[in-house]
């Protein structure tokens, strides 16, 4: 964010304690002698957000959001611990400076520290950021006690959302009082919004609505010296399948499920090492012939899985079924199950875009192995839980990571 600067049209610099009376008039005095406020550069409003599965991907950084919640860091970057915790510094204030023989000479600074952290909800639309203010910096000639200084939170919409925001005008106080620290939280409640399908792979059901938190700051009354911070986006939902009720995340984090080499679910995960790491060679089916082919998921391949819910697309997610039962039988037979004591274990997994029957070959391919369904129902167990506690919806990327 681009510091505003106060423009003092006087004599010398010694005269600048004359004008702490005058401060008042910043907002309404745009020239001539006293006060006035010299145009800044104004950043707009942040643009739209990507909203697919197929946009801008993040990896949660938890060192970076705990630096950042301490107070360190590069300012104007946001950080996150998760899809529901966010971390974001910013510095908000003006230079002073005073005209002389025709030439604006900075001759002061006056600057806030805002840590905004954010939380997302998995029981409700709402998002809260948490500011905690403190002065930061006061260099050369200080402007005088009385002069006054806005800042808040916007919360942008976007795509025809709407959103609630408890402190929409910000808070306005004057030098004295922003140098003394505050704690301000402002709540966002996103549960009017009308929902809206970014592409194919998400449904109308679950009312997807998209957002951005971005800071701005400016003198009292007068837009023109109103500039913004970069936006951190979020989305709120009403998907019912996620834990019965609608939500809020920042959906750009794409958390990853982990899968455990020991324990119940073990099997299934060496079935996963195996696809990721010698996909249609040492895993089966084998890949076409003449051609290399990769099995998407991990963070290595650049390739996430999707989420479908099935309720969403029964057609496909019955033809990944279908698909890799028929490879089963193919290479166990059609007694396979044993009983009903085994199951034909697919990766990517049936519930997601990636599955069996989506797999051409062209560069993508899938993997199956007969495992013990006690082993398949647990890992299966293990991943909705996942899904519901980091809000994956159908559409929603995923990585899945294969741990010791």
């Amino acid at each position: 964010m681009r510091k505003i600067v106060i423009g003092l049209t006087i004599a010398s610099i010694a005269a600048i304690s004359t004008l702490s009376a005058a401060a008042p008039a910043l907002a309404s005095n745009a020239g001539g002698t006293g006060p006035a406020i010299m145009a800044p550069q104004v950043q707009g409003p942040p643009p739209p957000p990507p909203t697919s599965g197929k946009g801008t991907r993040i990896q949660p950084d938890v060192s970076g959001y705990n630096r950042c919640e301490g107070g360190g860091g590069p300012l104007w970057t946001a950080y996150f611990k998760d899809r529901f915790h966010s971390c974001f510094l910013v510095h908000t204030g003006f230079d002073v400076v005073v005209k002389k023989d025709g030439v604006n000479v900075v001759v002061g600074n006056w600057t806030l520290r805002w840590i905004v952290t954010g939380t997302g909800y998995n029981l409700g639309q709402l998002m809260t950021f948490t500011v905690k203010s403190t002065l930061w910096d006061v260099t050369g000639v200080p402007p005088g006690p009385t002069w006054r200084w806005s800042v808040g939170l916007s919360c942008l919409n976007y795509f025809g959302s709407t959103c609630g925001n408890n402190h929409s005008t910000g808070y306005t106080y004057d030098v004295a009082t922003w140098s003394v620290p505050h704690t301000f939280t402002f709540l966002f409640n996103t549960s009017k919004s009308p929902g809206y399908t970014p592409d194919k792979y998400y449904n109308a059901a679950d009312g997807l609505n998209y957002h951005a938190m971005s800071q701005w700051q400016m003198f009292p009354g007068n837009q023109a010296s109103k500039s913004w911070s970069n936006p951190v986006y979020f989305r709120g939902d009403k998907a019912k399948y996620a834990r019965g009720v609608g939500g809020s995340v920042f959906y750009q984090v794409i958390p990853t499920w982990k899968i455990s080499l020991s324990g119940k679910a073990a099997a299934v995960a060496k079935h996963i090492q195996l696809a990721l790491t010698k996909p249609g060679t040492g895993s089966y089916p084998p890949a076409p012939k003449g051609k290399k082919v990769r099995i998407p998921g991990s963070v290595s391949t650049g390739q996430p899985l999707m989420r479908l819910y099935p309720a969403y697309d029964q057609t496909i997610y019955d033809a990944n079924r279908d698909t890799a039962n028929r490879a089963c039988v193919a290479k166990w037979g059609p007694g396979y199950s044993n009983g009903g004591k085994d199951e034909c274990d697919e990766y990517p997994m049936a519930a997601t875009y990636e599955g069996a029957s989506q797999a051409n070959g062209s560069p993508w391919w899938y993997s199956v192995q007969v495992l013990a369904a006690s082993a398949n129902g647990s890992a299966g167990g293990s991943w909705v839980q996942f899904l519901n506690n980091n809000r994956v919806l159908s559409g929603d990327p995923f990585w899945v990571a294969v741990v010791s």
